[in-house]
């Protein structure tokens, strides 16, 4: 194998991506756990031969190991959830999203991707809402009055990447990736697990994230900005204006009804509801017993949407500059299994060449 340096941050990248100790990782490849520690901090170098020794527990090629990473941490926001996500889900989490970013800075080398279409707002600083903001979005994105029929290709089609992933944890719906200086476009990384209703609440909770939180210098309290992006992911999917006269007499009839018709969940619908004043207090419990009667699954679904720009990307490399899946999966630095789940590319239609 090629016998370039290890990239020690990228060895403990690849290994928290496994939920893997060092000392679990040590057992694995037949080393210690101080051999483990001090490869990660730095202070040894060790040869390509214990670079595959490492490689073959944590399922990539040595290849990856050697790789340099532009480190990222996960937004303040994430950790709205810290408390209900244990420890090595959040590693795993942030060590995933960062290969991602490294594999996406990869196919971009090649790939022209549409810059991101933006309307970046401070609302303490402006003194405008975050409803304000979101209306703001819909006008300068074009959007028709009335539902979003597809939430996840209009934020693609304005330059912002949606992946879906495996957080391995369902306390985690989605998180967002913005840096105005950044080289790579904003990324929304959705949970591929949670259900057509909450992909598109949470999808425009982190939409209003970039918008709004993640280009400020000094961060927002944690209560207002949770409070500014579901504001303006309420006004985003159904703009109050336009709401507002159908939620009046709402039973669980109407909510079902109007479910279907924006795509939004019963229960944020009755919430809506509730904030304009449409329904008593005592209508309310009453609506809100019955919702919870059925658990969390609300009686209509919604069919979750798919993001198709990475896909897109991948198809591109492959149709038109001649990639294999074994030469793309390589240039990426995983195995073709991998490469082919991560990047949603089933083995029916791909053939490993």
């Amino acid at each position: 194998m090629n016998e370039r340096a290890l990239f020690p941050l990228m060895l403990t990248v690849v290994r928290e991506s496994r939920k893997m100790s060092q000392t679990a990782l040590a057992k694995a490849a037949g080393m210690s756990q101080s051999a483990i520690s001090q490869i990660e901090a730095g202070r040894i170098t060790p040869s390509g031969a214990v670079v595959e020794k490492l490689a073959e527990p944590l399922h990539c090629p040595p290849s990856l190991l050697q790789v340099p990473l532009q480190f990222r941490q996960l937004p303040v926001t994430f950790f709205r959830k810290k408390a209900r996500v244990g420890v090595k889900d959040v590693g795993a989490i942030r060590a995933r999203v960062n290969l991602y970013r490294l594999r996406v800075e990869i196919l971009l080398r090649s790939y022209d991707l549409l810059d991101a279409q933006l309307v970046l707002a401070d609302t303490t600083a402006e003194g405008i809402s975050a409803s304000e903001v979101a209306r703001r979005l819909r006008v300068y994105w074009n959007v028709p009055p009335g539902p979003i029929g597809d939430l996840t290709t209009l934020v693609e089609s304005h330059g912002i990447l949606v992946i879906a992933m495996e957080f391995g944890n369902e306390a985690v719906d989605g998180l967002s990736l913005y840096e105005a200086n950044d080289t790579l476009p904003p990324m929304i990384f959705m949970n591929h697990g949670v259900p057509g209703d909450r992909w598109r609440l949470s999808l425009a909770h982190e939409l209003g994230h970039i918008v709004l939180h993640h280009h400020l210098r000094i961060p927002r309290p944690p209560d207002q900005v949770e409070r500014e992006a579901f504001e303006f992911a309420a006004e985003f999917l159904a703009p109050a204006r336009e709401v507002s006269g159908q939620l009046c007499r709402v039973s669980m009839h109407r909510l079902a009804a109007l479910k279907i018709h924006w795509r939004v969940s019963m229960a944020s619908l009755l919430m809506r509801a509730d904030k304009m004043g449409h329904v008593s207090d005592r209508q309310a419990r009453r609506l809100w017993i019955q919702l919870r009667q059925g658990g969390m699954k609300e009686p209509v679904e919604i069919a979750r949407e798919n993001p198709t720009t990475l896909e897109t990307i991948v198809r591109y490399h492959m149709g038109n500059l001649g990639y294999s899946t074994a030469h793309l999966s390589k240039a990426l630095h995983q195995w073709p299994g991998e490469f082919r789940a991560d990047f949603g590319l089933s083995s029916a239609r791909l053939r490993l060449e």
